[in-house]
């Protein structure tokens, strides 16, 4: 996982810790597999088994919107968050036992094979569980995974337009699209503005 795709995480997290603060519960519990690796100190790297932790370029958008003061009121349980993006892979242990929707708008389906390692990596910086290395900001939080093309750099406007829309269907209160396009459409401009009635913003990064 990459510098550039962690800064994903610090667009989508500073978006999303507004929402989750509100909706705090100070009855959560059972808070990221390891919080105190994801806020240690900086000079931490990468374990052996090539595991991230906070000092790692993959987990600095934690210690940088002090993700442990957050977890202290919300680990984001109840919380519906979607990733449009190419497929999240539901055996990553970072995502094990996260409960998710599945909507594979490139086959029509439920389920999809083979996704790629972006829409994952997308998850596991919103929702990982710190099992395998990767914590989110959001370990409780349910993900709604809207897989709108075989690969990002297929994706076009209409699709990502198709994504959001399915999000909204699919009960989303928070909709992460990762994806970046070229050229402006009427149709997206149009499932962002019917989207923003949410209880939480619409994150677009643009990787």
């Amino acid at each position: 996982m990459s510098y550039r795709g962690a800064a994903v995480a610090l667009v989508t997290a500073a978006a999303i810790t507004p929402f989750l603060a509100t909706a705090a519960s100070a009855s959560e519990s059972g808070g990221p597999a390891n919080p105190a690796a994801t806020t240690a100190s900086a000079s931490a790297s990468t374990s052996a088994a090539g595991q991230a932790t906070a000092g790692s370029p993959v987990q600095w958008a934690l210690k940088s919107l002090d993700a442990a003061a957050l977890w202290r009121r919300s680990l984001g349980a109840g919380a519906r968050i979607a990733v449009v993006d190419a497929g999240v892979n539901l055996n990553d242990p970072d995502l094990a036992g996260a409960p998710i929707y599945v909507r594979n708008l490139v086959s029509g389906s439920e389920s999809h094979s083979s996704p790629g390692p972006h829409g994952t990596e997308i998850a596991e910086l919103i929702a990982g569980n710190g099992k395998a290395g990767v914590t989110g900001l959001a370990p409780k939080a349910s993900l709604i995974d809207i897989r709108v093309a075989a690969q990002p750099s297929k994706v076009t406007p209409a699709d990502i337009a198709a994504g959001i829309t399915a999000a909204v269907d699919a009960g989303a209160q928070v909709i992460n699209v990762s994806l970046g396009v070229r050229s402006d459409s009427p149709a997206l401009r149009t499932a962002v503005t019917d989207a923003d009635g949410l209880p939480g913003p619409v994150v677009d990064s643009l990787v």
